[in-house]
């Protein structure tokens, strides 16, 4: 056997992990927030300065073991090992967290998060305490232009600047991390300071079932800029403030003004269960054998069906028109996964769908809502751009094919019974009394009950009841 060699890293590699995958200041934030949420941070706040941001949590923060082993350690992932939590000492902390009990999921889980650091500033300040017990606070300076200086010099001998300050603000009394971060790379203008938090407002799926992915209830994101206190008295829609937590109240508004489906795949992935809602009256339940995507499981589809009064209460409530806010979004373990949703995507191809059945088919335009996935067997990854989706597998496929299966089953009950009686296409309230009405759900009801794979259902009964009264 020949010499043994070795690859030679570049310091250059820091922008290709950094600033060349997270390409935008929003995402890198995201990631800094997940971040927080996967340290078991009741709350994280972004707080704006003069000349820097801040972000800090009060999760349960790093010791000088984490610093080398985990953070420092360039794309390595202990969330990805299984072992983020196994050093964890809260044996003599009182109440840290309910929910610090081992995790199911993470939001973040490539190690490249800590990364965005660099794409939002040319210098960052660490500062970070455990929860461990007799831990010392923590403080790393980088300076990321120190990477850039010379392509030739190895990734290893850039040196990051440790120490261990006696006393630092919120970290004085209690466990947590600080990112703080000078020289911005771009300017934070009011519009940007309220479009990212519109943006962080998709970023918690806030309509989930799913208890592991209940984020919310547990997970506060708070938005701090002194500077726009003045402002921010001037603006008539909460969600346009820039100060002040960051809520989403859109689907609970909505859902009882359209039509909805919702499509679920059990844990175990045997069964999936549909049921349809119209203007808060359910139409039917059906349980199905899973023969088509055996591999799918627990994974939740939501639609809802964008008609007039949908759109006129939608803009009310937000201040925009729907087609600016966006469509379907993709939540995997509770976090929101770019750009599934975003204005102007159709990742999901639901108008290329559509150009091939106008007058018979839903697009972007007509539809909202969301596909949430609880994976804890990495089947469904993020590209390493954090803009670029899942990456396409067999277990995609069969995602997207369930989605299409879904959407289809609320276009033919859209189309069919909405489209074809304009005077219902415009109605707020669904009149089951209408027999033509009544006997187009029948009929529509009645196709469903022909699938092979069905296993129970449920109908609403005072459709028959309506019909056998006017025979």
């Amino acid at each position: 056997m020949g010499e043994q060699l070795q690859f030679r890293v570049s310091s250059a590699l820091k922008n290709i992990i950094g600033r060349d995958l997270i390409t935008d200041d929003y995402i890198a934030v995201f990631e800094l927030v997940k971040n927080s949420y996967d340290a078991h941070a009741k709350e994280v706040e972004i707080i704006f300065k003069e000349d820097s941001l801040v972000i800090r949590d009060n999760g349960k923060g790093m010791n000088y073991n984490d610093l080398i082993n985990k953070w420092l350690f360039v794309a390595y992932s202990a969330k990805h090992e299984g072992i983020e939590d196994s050093d964890l000492d809260t044996s003599n902390v009182v109440n840290f967290r309910d929910k610090i009990q081992k995790q199911q999921v993470f939001a973040g889980s490539k190690g490249i998060g800590r990364f965005s650091c660099d794409r939002l500033g040319k210098e960052l300040v660490l500062t970070t305490r455990s929860v461990n017990p007799d831990s010392h606070i923590e403080q790393l300076e980088i300076n990321w232009q120190d990477f850039e200086n010379n392509p030739k010099n190895d990734f290893v001998s850039v040196n990051v600047s440790h120490s261990n300050p006696n006393s630092f603000d919120f970290l004085d009394s209690q466990c947590g991390t600080v990112l703080e971060f000078k020289g911005l790379r771009s300017p934070w203008p009011r519009p940007k300071k309220q479009e990212l938090k519109h943006s962080l407002e998709k970023l918690i799926n806030p309509f989930s079932a799913n208890e592991k992915s209940r984020i919310e209830e547990n997970f506060s994101i708070i938005i701090e800029a002194q500077e726009e206190y003045e402002a921010d008295k001037k603006e008539k829609l909460n969600r346009n403030k820039v100060n002040g937590p960051v809520k989403n109240i859109l689907f609970e508004k909505l859902k009882l003004k359209t039509t909805q489906i919702l499509m679920e795949v059990e844990p175990g992935g045997e069964y999936v269960h549909t049921s349809l809602i119209d203007r808060d009256i359910p139409i039917y339940n059906i349980k199905e054998k899973n023969d088509s995507s055996p591999e799918l499981k627990n994974i939740r589809y939501q639609l809802f069906y964008l008609n007039r009064s949908a759109k006129l209460n939608f803009s009310k409530i937000m201040g925009m028109n729907v087609v600016d806010y966006g469509s379907v979004f993709l939540y995997k373990n509770g976090f929101r996964v770019y750009p599934f949703g975003e204005p102007g995507e159709d990742v999901l191809g639901i108008d290329k769908r559509k150009a091939q059945g106008w007058m018979r088919r839903l697009g972007t335009r007509d539809i909202i809502g969301r596909i949430e996935i609880s994976d804890d067997s990495d089947f469904f990854r993020e590209t390493s751009s954090r803009d670029g989706g899942l990456i396409e597998n067999a277990h995609y496929d069969e995602l997207t094919k369930m989605f299409h299966s879904c959407l289809k089953r609320l276009e033919n009950y859209v189309v069919d019974l909405q489209w074809q009686l304009e005077k219902d296409h415009f109605n707020e309230v669904l009149k089951l009394e209408d027999t033509t009405i009544s006997e187009k759900i029948i009929s529509i009801i009645a196709k469903l009950t022909n699938s092979t794979n069905l296993v129970d259902f449920e109908y609403n009964a005072q459709l028959f009841q309506i019909i056998n009264r006017d025979l």
